[in-house]
């Protein structure tokens, strides 16, 4: 993933470790606050924390 697509849009993620340092986390993300993130398992039980706009991928 290029890292100015992560910077600049929220993130959905299994676990926020992926904001963590290799080898746990994503290379990719681990510059990258993971305050506009949420993890599948947020989206999955509270539908308020999935896509807020029809441009979300």
């Amino acid at each position: 993933m290029p890292v100015a697509l992560a910077r600049g849009h929220r993130l959905f993620v299994e676990t926020l470790d992926a904001f963590a340092a290799p080898p746990v986390g994503c290379a990719e993300l681990k510059d990258i606050s993971s305050s506009n993130a949420a993890t599948l398992g947020n989206v999955v039980n509270d539908h308020g924390h999935g896509r807020l706009r029809q441009s979300e991928i």
